[in-house]
């Protein structure tokens, strides 16, 4: 009977080099990923989002007025002073978020607060407004959802 003589072991089994490499590798490059990311986060444009539509005037529209339905805004109505438009739902959990600060804005008048209420039941929607408040200049309705693609 062959056995192995006390204190005696065999060869060590350690990584092999392939894997050393591919994991040295793979450490690298995350390691250039963290620095282009901080060298990023200095960009004064880093959270822009690039748009076809900057530069050009706001798509025509046709929505009645989620409070009345027998009034109809158009985009033209709305030209010759600036607005800023918020869509916005009762279903949407980050309007819900940013409707305190969007308020505080509309406080300021700086420019007229467009609200536009998407693919909303309207009892949902004035019941949202009823609850969170109104800072709107005046609420777009668009039940169906015809308009948003203009916007982008």
């Amino acid at each position: 009977m062959n056995t192995p003589e006390t204190g005696q072991t065999g060869p060590k089994q350690g990584l092999p080099v392939v894997a050393v490499v591919i994991g040295a590798l793979f450490f690298i490059g995350l390691l250039g990923l963290m620095l282009y990311g901080v060298m990023r986060s200095g960009d004064a444009d880093r959270d822009v989002l690039p748009s076809v539509l900057i530069g050009k005037p706001a798509p025509d529209f046709a929505l009645p007025v989620l409070h009345d339905p027998s009034i109809t805004v158009t985009a033209a109505k709305l030209r010759g002073a600036p607005y800023l438009l918020n869509v916005w739902g009762s279903w949407c959990v980050g309007c819900r978020e940013e409707h305190p600060v969007l308020t505080r804005f509309a406080e300021t008048r700086r420019v007229r607060v467009v609200g536009y209420n998407w693919k909303d039941e309207p009892a949902d929607a004035l019941h949202w407004l009823e609850q969170f408040g109104n800072p709107f200049f005046v609420v777009l309705a668009d039940r169906e959802g015809r308009y948003a693609l203009d916007w982008g």
